[in-house]
Order: C-alpha cells, then sequence, then structure tokens
C-alpha cells in the first residue's frame, strides 16, 4: 500500500513539474490536468480508506488472537500438569483421535506420553482419575 502511496506522490510531482515548466496552458490542457488532479485526490483518498480498513481488520484479527491466547491460558491453569520422574503430564478432558491428540501436544510444546515401563503406566493410570 505504502508503495502504491508513493508512486502516486511521485507521479503527482511529476505531473506539477511538467506544468510548472511550461509558460502558458491552453484551458484544454488546464482542464485535462484538473481532471487529472481531481482523480488523483480522489485515488488518494480510496488508498486512505483502505488503509485505515486495512488496520482495523487487522487490530481486530490482533484482538482475536489475543482472546484466544487469554482463554488458553485460562484452560490451561484449569487443567492439571502433573510431574513425574523428570517429566511434565498434562491430562486433557476432551477426547481425540491419537492423530488429533498428537497435533495438540505439539501445539503446547510436547508429545503424546511414551510409556517406558509399568511404573510409569500405573502413576499415569492413578493419576489421570483426579481430572
Amino acid at each position: 500500500m505504502m508503495l502504491v502511496l508513493v508512486i502516486i506522490l511521485n507521479i503527482i510531482g511529476l505531473i506539477f513539474k511538467d506544468v510548472g515548466a511550461q509558460p502558458c496552458l491552453t484551458d484544454e490542457s488546464k482542464t485535462k490536468f484538473d481532471s487529472l488532479k481531481k482523480a488523483l485526490g480522489a485515488l488518494h483518498t480510496s488508498i486512505d480508506d483502505k488503509i485505515e480498513s486495512l488496520q482495523s481488520d487487522v487490530k481486530t484479527k490482533v484482538k482475536k488472537i489475543d482472546d484466544d491466547m487469554d482463554s488458553l491460558v485460562s484452560d490451561f491453569q484449569k487443567r492439571q500438569w502433573k510431574k513425574y520422574n523428570g517429566h511434565c503430564y498434562y491430562y486433557g478432558n476432551d477426547r481425540r483421535t491419537w492423530f488429533l491428540a498428537e497435533q495438540s501436544c505439539k501445539q503446547i510444546g510436547g508429545n503424546l506420553a511414551k510409556i517406558e515401563d509399568a511404573a510409569e503406566n500405573k502413576w499415569i493410570k492413578d493419576n489421570r482419575s483426579g481430572t
């Protein structure tokens, strides 16, 4: 958007330079010049409006992302993280396929639990009933 605005301003500058360099303008040239000047002014206004609209859209989307993040933080605080044998375990209440569960874990920086032994398996079973 800024590039378009710079180009338009350069065109206006060139037009003013060319007009100023000519000693006299015909009525037809002056009419065309005035028409072009109005058209460029309208284009400038249109670009300004579009920039304002885009800025508003970005602010709205950033606010939504911020609200979503607040919701996630709140959700994570409600759920329990438990530590066992140097690892943190997160228990969710929603049912998912293995693939979707793995995706969710990766989104929060983890992995699905890979149970290494019977003691870990027992610990996971004993602690999931509290959530």
